[in-house]
């Protein structure tokens, strides 16, 4: 999910441009090798990278090396290839927003918000059982096939109260069923 935030696709060893016939009516494989073509347009990227100054956006995060786009509404979701689309994030803050650790939240011409799983904004204090908790349940419910957006409104929902991971799960599901 990470490589198609920002992915180069650079095919096979045996993909081929295509096939050419000559005069007899033989094909033969054309052997130059394809064009790499980049999964979010250059244009694009070069422009989130220039807004986001080149460095990670997540609060308190100094990364400027290793950093990559990441799209806050997920592609296989219908996120698309936009710059309110795309923020900048370095490697271990990428992990942790597709883990369901780090929640984002916003657009970035509006303003972000960061929250750790536990709904605390991110930098501050945290329940790391919360946290786990939540993580853990956003796991489960994108492994079931419900939509990350979806799983991250509906576990803000749920009052840190709830504890246990199977309760979490179990009052979620009540509130993803009637969709």
């Amino acid at each position: 999910e990470m490589a198609e935030c920002d992915a180069q696709h650079v095919g096979h060893v045996d993909d081929h441009v295509g096939v050419q016939h000559d005069a007899g009516g033989r094909a033969h494989v054309d052997a130059r090798p394809r064009r790499a073509t980049q999964t979010i347009p250059p244009a694009t990227r070069r422009t989130v990278l220039r807004r986001d100054g080149g460095k990670c956006r997540v609060p308190g995060c100094r990364h400027a090396v290793f950093t990559e786009p990441h799209h806050l509404e997920r592609r296989c979701e219908g996120g698309k290839h936009l710059v309110d689309n795309l923020v900048t994030l370095c490697g271990a803050h990428h992990r942790a927003a597709h883990s369901g650790s780090l929640v984002i939240s916003g657009i970035p011409s509006s303003g972000l918000s960061f929250n750790h799983a536990d709904g605390t904004p991110y930098g501050g204090a945290v329940a790391p059982a919360v946290a786990d908790t939540r993580a853990k349940a956003f796991q489960a419910l994108v492994g079931m096939g419900f939509r990350e957006s979806e799983a991250k409104r509906v576990l803000a929902r749920i009052p840190h109260s709830v504890s246990s991971l199977e309760q979490v799960i179990r009052q979620a599901l009540r509130e993803l069923a009637p969709q």
